[in-house]
């Protein structure tokens, strides 16, 4: 019943020891998966206080016993307020604060001193890890590291957020964007599968699908400012370190080797202004 012990083990190699004191708790029936008694029961251990959750499984006469060694900090989120969808099915660390209205749905992880703020939703399959997530966000099976969220930011499926990097409110981080060590200005959107690294992204920015920030040449990595504004076409590759300014437009396919002066409109590989 240790840490290091595995989750999911055989009764013939469980053998509880004085720490431990069992209890059933009012729940038995069939599993029609298994077709077989689905028995519950709660642990305590003397030692920490601790409850934890056994469920004893019964497949063709042989037991399997499954450890839920979150049980109290879960339960603790639900007294506070917390939606927990799947009590059995989420990961939740100690040191983690959750606000009020929050809904947690099944398979999230969530680690390492995270904090929710109120009114989030976190979508099946998310994981946060060392990272604050403010209110009304919604995280739709993201993975945000070292990173924070501001109010009503929208992390779309397999995006992947991390390393210090700063979302502002009412941003949009569609599927599968990667967005690494950088700052995206309020209201800006990054729907579709682009990479945004070592950035700077000002407010109202729209950034096309298959965008990459090109931010490493082989020795160092360099930085990408985005200003205000900006619309990047799809598939544009930004050759960093550049600036593109304030309302500037960059065509589809662009290869953006030179920074691009406010208002103007580039395009072409290597892109030239055709405003």
């Amino acid at each position: 019943m240790h840490g290091g012990e595995d989750r999911i083990r055989t009764c013939g190699e469980f053998a509880p020891t004085h720490a431990f004191q069992a209890c059933p708790l009012n729940r038995s029936g069939t599993s029609p998966t298994f077709n077989n008694t689905l028995t519950l029961h709660s642990v305590k251990n003397s030692c920490n206080k601790k409850t934890y959750i056994i469920h004893i499984i019964i497949i063709k006469s042989k037991y399997y016993i499954i450890y839920n060694m979150n049980q109290d900090n879960i339960n603790k989120h639900k007294q506070n307020g917390v939606n927990i969808v799947d009590l059995n099915n989420v990961y939740i660390d100690d040191d983690v604060k959750i606000g009020k209205g929050t809904i947690v749905e099944p398979g999230v992880h969530i680690k390492n001193g995270s904090k929710i703020g109120e009114n989030v939703i976190i979508r099946p399959n998310s994981q946060i890890s060392n990272s604050k997530i403010n209110d009304n966000c919604e995280i739709d099976g993201a993975i945000i590291r070292d990173s924070e969220l501001s109010n009503n930011v929208f992390a779309g499926t397999n995006s992947l957020i991390r390393d210090g990097s700063y979302i502002k409110k009412y941003c949009k981080i569609g599927n599968l964007v990667e967005i690494k060590n950088s700052i995206i200005g309020a209201k800006s959107k990054i729907s579709h599968f682009s990479y945004i690294g070592d950035s700077t992204v000002g407010e109202n920015v729209n950034i096309g699908a298959s965008t990459v920030t090109c931010n490493y040449d082989g020795n160092e990595k360099y930085r990408t400012v985005i200003e205000e504004g900006a619309f990047i076409g799809s598939g544009s590759m930004i050759i960093a370190p550049v600036t593109i300014g304030k309302n500037a437009k960059t065509g589809a396919g662009s290869v953006i080797r030179k920074n691009v002066l406010s208002n103007d409109i580039v395009a072409g590989v290597p892109a030239k202004s055709i405003k």
